[in-house]
């Protein structure tokens, strides 16, 4: 990007991700086959959809913005933090998409990200993410004040990730609209 009024450099981004190893999949809006972190992929529920190089003609558009978003993250935390994915070794992004029935949620659990229909946005994307860091980096507790670092550290690389918008909403982009304000916690 270039100041139109300058001329300088204001942001590269490469073309190509270095170390960039992707795998999303659907989950067909069915339910895991365990409760122990959610097993999927010894089903027939599950089909793969996008790599790093894109996604396949079985995608949809949340495929392909999640495709995106995962992008997006990836380059957010290599380009700004030098961090080369959650474990700064390129560690693989799986996550599956369209989880479960109605299940508006999201969720970091046994090392993949799992989003209900309209979750796989960018901010909550990077909120997952950034979980995915904190547990491959300091593994807080996920209970009481050691939780609530976990969260708050979450949110705030997502409103960092999601800065487009100039806010600091998290989930404005979800079908209900934003969860939180970190501009107004009491939102």
């Amino acid at each position: 990007f270039i100041d139109a009024h300058t001329g300088a450099l204001r942001f590269d981004q490469p073309r190509s991700l270095q170390g960039f190893d992707l795998d999303i999949e659907t989950g067909n809006h069915h339910s895991p086959t365990s409760n122990y972190c959610h097993m999927w992929w010894w089903t027939t529920d599950d089909d793969h959809w996008c790599d790093e190089n894109g996604c396949n003609s079985s995608a949809d558009t949340e495929g392909w913005n999640a495709y995106k978003n995962a992008k997006k993250v990836y380059n957010y935390w290599k380009v700004y933090l030098g961090r080369d994915s959650y474990n700064n070794k390129g560690g693989k992004i799986q996550m599956y998409i369209h989880g479960g029935t109605n299940w508006a949620n999201a969720h970091f659990v046994c090392n993949r990200l799992e989003f209900g229909d309209g979750y796989p946005v960018l901010d909550i994307m990077a909120h997952e993410f950034t979980h995915w860091v904190t547990d491959k980096t300091s593994n807080l507790i996920y209970k009481n004040e050691s939780g609530a670092l976990n969260e708050s550290f979450s949110d705030i690389f997502a409103a960092f990730t999601d800065w487009q918008d100039k806010n600091w909403l998290i989930g404005e982009d979800l079908p209900g609209g934003a969860i939180r304000s970190l501009a107004d916690p009491t939102i």
